[in-house]
């Protein structure tokens, strides 16, 4: 099965597909086309728990988590539109919490660019952990803090 994973910076997108390997690196968009010629679509999406130490780090993270939601967001309308499955994960949760360089050494990643080698990671880590993904409707319901009434 054909997998396309991003991993959305600040006013960059990446993209990796697990047949053809890099689709886009420092992109301003996403690549919204070839999408569509893949069977499931992942995403690295921002993690309600922040671990920074200083006022600069926090504010780095908020600006990259509203623009990492806005364009999960988007994609999410996209994929639903084309009938295409959009899982999504936060990195605390997909990486198992292994650090970078060991995720990239079990992975077997070979891309020069990092935000590529997480690519490839993330599709490797869904291979051998699907559980730890889910549907992004699933994870943006998780993120209430109202409980369902009876």
């Amino acid at each position: 099965m054909s997998v396309i994973s991003l991993d959305v910076d600040l006013l960059r997108i990446h993209a990796f597909a697990s047949d053809t390997g890099r689709v886009c690196y420092n992109s301003a968009s996403v690549p919204w086309n070839e999408l569509l010629n893949h069977k499931l679509v992942l995403m690295e999406v921002a993690s309600p728990v922040f671990y920074c130490k200083t006022r600069g780090e926090i504010v780095n993270r908020f600006k990259w988590a509203i623009f990492n939601s806005m364009i999960a967001g988007q994609i999410a309308e996209f994929t639903i539109s084309h009938n295409l499955p959009f899982l999504v994960s936060p990195s605390s949760k997909w990486t198992l919490g292994h650090p970078e360089a060991i995720r990239h050494e079990i992975a077997g990643v070979k891309s020069k660019e990092h935000d590529l080698r997480e690519c490839e990671c993330m599709q490797y880590y869904y291979q051998t952990n699907p559980e730890q993904w889910e549907p992004f409707e699933e994870y943006k319901k998780s993120l209430s803090t109202r409980k369902e009434k009876n």
